[in-house]
């Protein structure tokens, strides 16, 4: 079935109902992962911490 919804149809439109619904799935899915103990946890994510000193930029294009 999510075959037949999926992004994957060459012969369809993007915006059909179908590939819309499998889109808004996909992202609630990633939504809830991510704001959940487990996602967090992947993320590494500290809670609300903040840096003491701005680190700056250490690309090389923003060494300007």
């Amino acid at each position: 079935m999510l075959k037949l919804i999926s992004d994957e149809h060459t012969d369809l439109p993007a915006d059909h109902q179908g590939a819309r619904f499998f889109r808004w799935m996909k992202n609630k899915g990633i939504q809830g992962l991510y704001t959940s103990r487990v996602g967090l946890k992947e993320l590494d994510y500290k809670g609300n911490a903040f840096y003491a000193e701005c680190p700056g930029c250490t690309g090389e294009d923003h060494s300007r």
